[in-house]
């Protein structure tokens, strides 16, 4: 067995499992680009194990399986059991799967993501479970999670906050290729309740319209790829469209380690939506107003977690996570006081603006 332990902003993860376990090697891949942990417990642990300790006397909601200080579960490619302890959360999971040469590359040539079964469990593992987990961990730390592209300069970070396709991965990707900033996050951000921006460790998901008409981005994602996944991508971007192909690729693999950041505090936050305009147009904001908002978004966006949460309330059960509506209060205080002193705007951009006009008007605040 194997155990590394990492430093999420201010919540230490650990994670253990069995060095052949391609599931768990993945995992550890994508979180080591967090600086090593200096503490020896962890706030959260995940241990990939090759049988659960179930509990007894669980209630059964939909997926889920609750119990007080715990839920069991399921995801995709992978049974789980989350405990709540006094020193924070230990997660047990299953992903039992085996690395088979001629499946993996069948399954991958197929995939939209181009990606073998077991590189999408850990895939799945990230935005599911270990989002579910930390989620409710770092809002015990004074610190929320954000969606948020987030990248640093000069010792100061920016957060373009918005709901999913309004365009902050592609506006992070031009300002970290054409303007030198430092990357910290493409979708999910983190901050404390100071202003500290801190980097996550998700790979970046980049779609086909966050390249169109960006040749060097579309090189810095597919240059040293095989044939057969350059392939898959002309073959689905032509029969199914720009949203329907994407690659997962770690920062420093598509920026180079010079321009990924490690923490910033926060200068300026810009809230993104598309609407029926006809130039860009800029409105100030107020910390509670673009607190509100976020916190909402993250709602969405951590839906795992939300539904943990509303399973859990409406039966009764405690579980060891926060309920919604508390959830979304103490991130949007946390968030409230990090925007409290900076400035924070709203841009409305035209639906068709491609990505050369939105990073311009984004070069005017910034």
């Amino acid at each position: 067995m194997s155990s590394s332990a990492f430093q999420l902003g201010p919540l230490t993860v650990s994670v253990e499992g069995d060095e052949r376990d391609p599931v768990f090697g993945a995992v550890r891949d994508e979180l080591s680009v967090l600086e090593p942990a200096d503490s020896e417990s962890a706030d959260v642990a995940f241990r990939f194990v090759d049988d659960l300790s179930l509990p007894k006397d669980t209630l059964h909601v939909g997926r889920w399986r609750l119990f007080d200080g715990g839920v069991v579960g399921r995801g995709g490619g992978y049974r789980f059991v989350m405990r709540r302890s006094a020193d924070g959360f230990d997660v047990e999971l299953d992903a039992s799967t085996g690395r088979r040469a001629i499946v993996d590359h069948y399954k991958r040539a197929w995939n939209w993501n181009f990606l073998a079964p077991w590189e999408t469990t850990a895939k799945n593992f990230m935005y599911d479970l270990f989002d579910l987990v930390t989620g409710a961990a770092i809002l015990e730390k004074d610190a929320s999670y954000l969606h948020a592209s987030t990248c640093c300069r000069d010792g100061r970070a920016i957060a373009l906050v918005a709901w999913g396709g309004i365009g902050k991965t592609t506006s992070v990707l031009k300002l970290v290729t054409d303007d030198g900033w430092q990357y910290l996050s493409d979708d999910l951000g983190l901050i404390d309740g100071d202003g500290q921006v801190w980097r996550t460790p998700r790979r970046l998901q980049i779609y086909a319209y966050n390249v169109a008409g960006q040749p060097d981005l579309f090189d810095r994602v597919m240059g040293g790829r095989g044939p057969v996944d350059r392939v898959n991508w002309h073959w689905r971007l032509f029969r199914f469209g720009a949203k329907r192909v994407r690659r997962r690729i770690g920062a420093e693999e598509l920026f180079g380690p010079e321009l990924v950041g490690e923490s910033a505090p926060l200068d300026k936050a810009i809230f993104l939506e598309r609407a029926d305009v006809d130039k860009m147009e800029w409105t100030e904001l107020n910390a509670d107003e673009l607190a509100h908002r976020s916190a909402t978004i993250l709602i969405d966006e951590l839906n795992t977690l939300t539904d943990v949460a509303v399973a859990a309330e409406s039966h009764g059960v405690d579980v060891g996570i926060p309920g919604v509506e508390t959830m979304r209060a103490s991130s949007r205080d946390i968030l409230k006081r990090a925007f409290a002193d900076i400035p924070a705007h709203l841009l409305r951009i035209p639906v068709d603006a491609d990505p050369d006009a939105l990073a311009a008007a984004l070069r005017e605040k910034i």
